[in-house]
């Protein structure tokens, strides 16, 4: 199923719901859509292209930016696909922006902005394709937006001076002066600099880059900070240069109204074992002794790649200790679910580092406390070196 709009390019006022028999009317050129998508596991995707819907909405056309469930990827006019980071769920709102002055399209999700792309040609069509759903609300501001839209417009038409804003962004490791050139979100300019500061290691030359939303000039690096060891585990800096603030969400000009500096935080790879040797000490104690660990291994490379654990457990067993505490999914008399949802980074080699609000574990655990004895089949056996393979393979002497 395809759909599609035209964009009013000379649109300056909107007329928006704000509650029963009540409209707002807006100055602002920027036009926005909600898509609330019901079903399980959908896959669908939002997004715009320059003319009429082309007979090709995937990811090989061109001069067309969509959103793609299925891959979790954002693709832009030349059908370069950037990764989300998000897995879309059932009841999902997910909303599709254009700012044709700016050309730029943006994306929220359940009321948050997730992306900003800067397009070459101006667009004159929203579009949507569903493949997978059950049913799909389209609002186009006949109903309120679970986005702030109104105090996103009044933001961009108050606050545009910032598109150009000069600040500064620092760290233990970096401070570099940024020069603005368009709108985007924090997550999004974390992104960029985390490149820029993996190539600064790489190469041990100082910055001064052009990127196509800002200017990056390097004013400190603290050369003390990388050794052979930061060197050797730069694949999961990502994971350690993290915002201060919880404003991934966040445009650059909301934050900036009243700050003229965006403060990260960086902490070493040695810091981060240091950090997660004193937790595994912690729970050690809870637990009192050893016991087998769940590691997570990737044979390719990857950063920041999400997963889910899923445990689930009948009423003939509970569940005791686990590390991280878990989610609680599911808890009654015939039925317990948990689940441990997060991101990972990979080498390729070792077990991966495994990141879940906001901390980092080389591993899951869980023990599980028997209710029923009478309901598990089988029998106690003592594993050695000698009895090992014996054992294992169901032939005792």
């Amino acid at each position: 199923m395809k759909l599609s709009g035209f964009v009013d390019l000379s649109k300056q006022y909107t007329l928006v719901f704000v509650e029963q028999n009540k409209y707002q009317l807006i100055k602002t050129d920027i036009q926005y859509c909600e898509f609330h998508i019901i079903g399980k596991d959908p896959i669908f995707s939002i997004g715009m292209v320059l003319s009429t819907l082309n007979k090709r909405f995937d990811n090989k056309s061109d001069r067309v930016v969509k959103l793609s469930s299925n891959d979790r990827k954002i693709f832009n006019e030349e059908t370069k696909g950037n990764n989300t980071n998000t897995l879309f769920e059932d009841s999902d709102v997910i909303g599709c922006g254009y700012i044709p002055s700016q050309q730029i399209v943006f994306y929220t999700r359940n009321g948050n902005l997730i992306n900003v792309i800067h397009t070459e040609y101006k667009m004159n069509c929203f579009a949507i394709e569903l493949e997978r759903y059950n049913t799909v609300n389209i609002n186009t501001g006949n109903q309120p937006f679970v986005f702030d839209y109104i105090g996103f417009c009044n933001d961009f038409n108050t606050n545009t001076s910032f598109l150009k804003k000069t600040f500064t962004v620092n760290c233990e490791l970096f401070i570099f002066e940024i020069k603005m050139s368009g709108i985007t979100t924090l997550e999004q300019l974390k992104n960029k600099l985390l490149e820029i500061v993996i190539n600064r290691i790489n190469t041990s030359k100082q910055v001064n880059i052009k990127t196509d939303i800002f200017e990056c000039e390097e004013m400190f690096w603290n050369e003390g900070l990388i050794d052979e060891d930061e060197i050797n585990h730069i694949y999961d800096i990502k994971n350690r240069i993290t915002f201060k603030e919880d404003c991934e969400c966040s445009t650059i000009f909301s934050v900036l109204k009243t700050n003229s500096q965006i403060e990260m935080s960086f902490i070493t790879h040695q810091q981060q074992e240091d950090q997660i040797v004193s937790e595994e000490v912690e729970w050690s104690d809870f637990c009192g002794f050893d016991k087998p660990v769940i590691l997570m291994y990737d044979d390719t490379i990857k950063e920041k790649e999400e997963f889910c654990c899923h445990l689930e457990l009948n009423d003939a067993i509970d569940i005791g200790a686990t590390y991280p505490n878990q989610r609680i999914i599911k808890e009654d008399n015939t039925k317990k679910a948990y689940e441990w949802k997060g991101t990972y980074c990979s080498d390729g080699v070792s077990n991966c580092v495994i990141e879940i609000n906001n901390k980092h574990f080389d591993y899951l655990f869980w023990e599980g406390v028997c209710l029923k004895k009478e309901e598990f089949k089988g029998k106690e056996v003592g594993i050695t070196h000698e009895n090992m393979s014996d054992e294992l393979e169901g032939e005792p002497k």
